[in-house]
This record gives structure tokens, sequence and C-alpha cells, in this order.
């Protein structure tokens, strides 16, 4: 991080995150100058936490992270290397490392079959080629590598969507997680231009194979897009202005017009794009899909089209009810036929066509893929190529709430006369900017007021926050981890599905929901 350090400003070097990033009057500008702070409702806040500034943050960081799996081969005589899981590790059956970005398979998926494990390995594989995807043996973008590698990127295979409730139990170095599973990968897939007959890096031999006469799996394998979602993370982070997941950024601004009047499910106002009733090439019906998620998805269905991942009548067909824009490039026959909103990529949406087609010259293009992935990685026949990562963090990693916070006892002194004994705070990390906080986080003092400040906090821990009166029977407004679970959850997910009340601290952190102060 010899870079970061030469840049910052003298003050803040040997200062924590915090101490650096927030009460310090920064403009937006001036919040992201600095390192390890980033900009989110409209304040400037750390990056890293209570870490050291010097510890990065790339003026948006992953947060949390660390580079995981130091010092472990990923890669051995030309082939994926599994290893038996470190301490720590208790989701996993095997793990292994992508150019330094660690992958856990689920100790179900390790033990089921060899059928099991070959779909790992060709995870993997997928992964190596879409970090290096012209196959030269040497990553297409360290910088975008090295972000995910620093701030603990994390891909997790589990067996099943049940099995994937079983994630959480590894070391709080990792920053970011993404799963893609064993029962969603399919190797062979007709997805992919090579298992089709065509020639990957020839457009012009894309339109010859449209029926997958080649005897390839007609079934999606989903491993390219949930490796894409991941590198999309780390590629919003670093260059927000183009990739962050919302209609902000030049992505987001791209993928908002391509719904036209179509509507969004989370809006309620979906209508079907293939059914000629309204004029738009994206709309996506799913409730629980978000700007942020429509963004993420946008950007993977305009990726994986230009590089012919979904040009096939059968991929064209499956899509049309989200997707009308899977023929790449002006001159091919667009697919499905007798849609009307059915356009190519280049003509749709020429915003998108520039942004994921300048894949090999510009900054902040160099990680998108220009080559669909077939699971036959080739271009590492040697030794591996070390990324550049900084050291492992050495900071203490602050342990997360496993407990709800209990309400005072009737002989204890009561500091906040509010509190009438059925208040708690949310046992569960929330998200803050780009970072996952516990409700200790709030502080105390100013900090606590300007914490408690920011959007849902005081929903999410309102004894923390003094603001019992108001939350104490609310549900939390925040995004939160549950242990275990693979995703982001909130109280309105929870409120469609009450089978998540019966995991403890849940209740606590969604009590309108779960019927907490009944």
């Amino acid at each position: 991080m010899a870079f970061l350090c030469a840049t910052l400003p003298s003050a803040v070097l040997g200062q924590s995150g915090e101490d650096a990033c927030e009460d310090q009057k920064f403009n937006e500008e001036q919040c992201l100058a600095v390192g390890c702070c980033e900009w989110d409702d409209g304040m400037c806040w750390s990056a890293v936490g209570t870490k050291d500034c010097t510890d990065g943050g790339g003026g948006g960081g992953g947060g949390g992270g660390g580079p995981l799996l130091v010092d472990l081969e990923g890669w051995v005589d030309g082939k994926v290397k599994w290893h038996t899981p470190p301490s720590g590790w208790g989701s996993c059956g095997a793990v292994t490392t992508v150019y330094g970005v660690a992958i856990c398979v689920s100790k179900a998926a390790w033990k089921k079959n060899e059928t099991a494990r070959t779909k790992a390995t060709h995870i993997a594989q997928v992964f190596y080629q879409l970090i290096d995807n012209d196959a030269d043996g040497v990553p297409d973008d360290p910088v975008h590598l090295k972000h995910m590698v620093d701030n603990g990127y994390l891909l997790w295979v589990p067996l099943t969507d049940k099995d994937s409730k079983n994630s959480g139990n590894w070391p709080d170095e990792v920053g970011v997680d993404q799963m893609t599973g064993i029962f969603e990968a399919v190797p062979g897939t007709c997805d992919s231009p090579a298992n089709r007959g065509a020639d990957p890096k020839d457009r012009n031999t894309w339109a010859a194979v449209v029926e997958n006469t080649q005897g390839c799996d007609p079934e999606r394998d989903a491993t390219t897009e949930e490796i894409h979602h991941l590198m999309a993370t780390a590629a919003g982070e670093l260059w927000p202005d183009l990739w962050e997941a919302s209609f902000k950024s030049e992505a987001g601004k791209a993928i908002e017009l391509t719904n036209g009047n179509c509507g969004w499910g989370f809006k309620n106002n979906w209508i079907d794009p293939s059914s000629n009733k309204c004029q738009g090439q994206y709309a996506y019906n799913d409730k629980t899909c978000d700007e942020a998620c429509i963004v993420v998805e946008g950007i993977y269905w305009a990726s994986v089209s230009y590089i012919g991942g979904l040009y096939t009548k059968t991929g064209t067909d499956d899509a049309k009810n989200e997707w009308l824009m899977a023929t790449p490039n002006d001159g091919m026959t667009i697919y499905p036929k007798s849609v009307i909103n059915a356009k190519t990529l280049e003509t749709g949406s020429p915003a998108l066509y520039k942004l994921v087609s300048t894949t090999e010259t510009e900054s902040g293009h160099k990680w998108l893929p220009a080559i669909m992935p077939d699971g036959k990685y080739m271009g590492k026949q040697t030794a591996p190529v070390v990324a550049p990562v900084t050291a492992p963090v050495t900071a203490p990693v602050t342990a997360p709430v496993t407990a709800p916070v209990g309400a005072p006892s009737e002989d204890e002194e009561d500091e906040d006369e509010e509190d009438e004994g059925e208040c708690a705070d949310s046992p569960f990390r929330m998200k803050i900017g780009r970072n996952k906080r516990p409700c200790d986080w709030v502080g105390t003092g100013r900090r606590k007021e300007r914490r408690c400040a920011r959007n849902g906090v005081e929903s999410h821990c309102p004894a923390a926050c003094g603001e019992c009166e108001f939350f104490e029977c609310s549900d939390s407004d925040k995004k939160f981890r549950i242990p275990n679970v693979a995703r982001w959850v909130t109280c309105d997910m929870v409120s469609e599905d009450d089978e998540y009340c019966e995991i403890e601290g849940v209740a606590e952190t969604c009590k309108d929901a779960c019927g907490y102060c009944d």
C-alpha cells in the first residue's frame, strides 16, 4: 500500500479509519480523497472500521475484510488444487484460491460424490476464466483482483439451496461472500459458444449454432452469473461512477433507460416486456430485487449477452420475460422472433454495449470478460501467478454479537427512562455502507448521535440509540446478516416467511413482523 501512504494527508497517517474520516466536516470530494473513507447517506464514514487508515479502502472499499487462505496454492500441475480447510473454516469441506480469491465448498457438497466434486472444480475453472479471460496465465485486471483479495472476497459453494444456510462459519476477515451452488452448476452447458461448436472469439460463427446442435447440455449454468456478480461488486467499489449498484452510476443510468415503461417487481408495476404491452427491453418481476439488485443483474445480462452467453433460441426464449437484448450485435438474427421489443444489445442500449465491450483498453473495464467461459481453463500451466496483496489484518476484529441486548432488570438503574423493558437491540450485524456493523458500533457521545441519525440505525438499535419510545415494537429498517444465511435479510422478507421468526434473534430485530410485543 505504498502508493496510498504516499498520498494520504499527513494527519491521517497512524489514525484509525473512524478518526480520520468521521466528524471531519468533509464534503464528498474531500472524503473520497482519503483512501480509507467512503461517502454514504450524505456523510463521510470509515471504510475500514476501526482499523488503521493505511489499511486502505479505496474510497469505497469492501470493509471488514482481509486476505484469506494466504500462501495456499490454488493451482498445481495444470489443475485446481483443493485443500482440507484450516481451523476456523467450519462451513467448508474443501477450500482453494483462484489467484488469491478464496473458494469454500460446503461439507455436504464435498462429501456428496465425485459428481459434486467435479462440479466444484468446474466452478473454480470458470472463476479462473473470468479473472484471466485471455488465458495467458496473468490476471486481466490486477487492480480489480487485488481489491477482491485484500478485502476478503469469498465464493461460497453449497450442495443445495437448503445447504446454503450453513454458511458463515469462517473467519471474520471474510468481507464479501457470494453463493454459487453445486445444484445450479452445469458443466458442458450450451451457454458457451465453444460448447455449441462455435469459436468463442469469432462472432461470425455464433449464428450457425443457435439450435444447440453440438450435443451440449441445454440446461443453464448459473456459475458465470454468480461469479460475475461477485466481480461486479468489486468493480462498483473501485469505480462507483461506472459500476455502483444504483441508477446514479453510468451502468445504472443505462440500465434504467432499458426499462422503458415496463416497470419493476419491487415497485409493483412490472409488465412482461415480451408481451408487447409495454416498451422496454429489461424488466425484472422479482419483488425482492431492489434498485441495487436490478443494476447488478443488468450489468450481468449486458455482459453475458455481449460474449454470446444467451445467443441460442432456447437462451433468448428463457430470458424474454426479463431481458430482450440477448442478441449481441447488429447484423445478427434477433431472437426471440415475433417479440417487438427484442433488439440487439448494440442497438437497444448503445451505452451498455460500450460499457461492457471495452474490456481490454480502458481502466475500470478490464475486469469484464470478452470470451464466455466453458469451464476448461488452460491459461495457467505452471506455478501460480501470485497477486500482490497487503499483509493479513492483525488488528483485532470485533466479534459478532451473539445474543440480544437484554432490557434492564427492575433493580438496575435505568439510564434511559424511555426503555420500558420490551426494548431490545438486534443481535445481528446491519448493512452500513459496505460494512457489517453490530449495534455496539453506535458508541457514545457525539459519535452515537451522528451514527444513530443514519438512515435506519435507530430502528435496528433502539436501545443503543435511546429511541425505545419510538422503536421498541417496530421492525428494523436495515438489511442484516443472520449467521448461516448466505444473503442479506430484511424484515419485509421475514413478514413473508414467518419461519425466520423461529431463528434466535430475529424476533428482536423484526418485532412487528414476529409479534415480539404481543
